[in-house]
């Protein structure tokens, strides 16, 4: 069952897919009309899941499940997975990537991990640019710790 997001409660699951690219506002409304009847139907052991989504920074698309009366699966999570795939198909938007993200001055940036002590020296990562930490599992994580000062997160031991 499909539910607002700002009404999932802390300790709901969360999933970060982060693009490849930036998607504007008719992008987003067309993937929402794919990704809303997937997730208003998406089930575990034949049992509706209580879940949430949204777009955030043009790039990320997050899911959230509230566990409290039905947890997601092996095969659900696998599920949700596949169908987030298929939303690359006729040029939609790679969910899949996995380059490390940063926003500095309000621009989604991507590198790769072993790019990153050479960004920091010539001075395209600093500081106090934010840094996307896609691995929480949680929504009170997110909520708390997602993007976070590069001073601040793990990509300090690099400064």
């Amino acid at each position: 069952m499909l539910l607002p997001f700002e009404n999932m409660p802390d300790n709901a699951r969360v999933w970060i897919f982060q693009s490849n690219r930036p998607f504007g506002a008719e992008e987003a409304d067309a993937l929402a009309s794919r990704i809303e009847p997937f997730l208003d139907t998406w089930q575990a052991h034949s049992v509706d899941l209580n879940v949430a989504y949204r777009f955030e920074d043009e790039h990320f698309l997050i899911v959230a499940v509230n566990e409290d009366s039905q947890q997601a699966t092996g095969c659900s999570i696998d599920g949700l997975t596949r169908f987030v795939k298929s939303l690359a198909e006729n040029g939609g938007p790679d969910f899949m990537d996995r380059a490390i993200a940063y926003n500095r001055n309000g621009e989604v940036r991507f590198t790769e991990l072993s790019q990153i002590r050479g960004k920091i020296a010539n001075g395209e990562i600093g500081l106090y640019d934010l840094v996307y930490n896609n691995a929480l599992s949680d929504l009170d994580a997110f909520r708390k710790g997602w993007k976070l000062k590069a001073q601040d997160s793990w990509m300090k031991r690099y400064f």
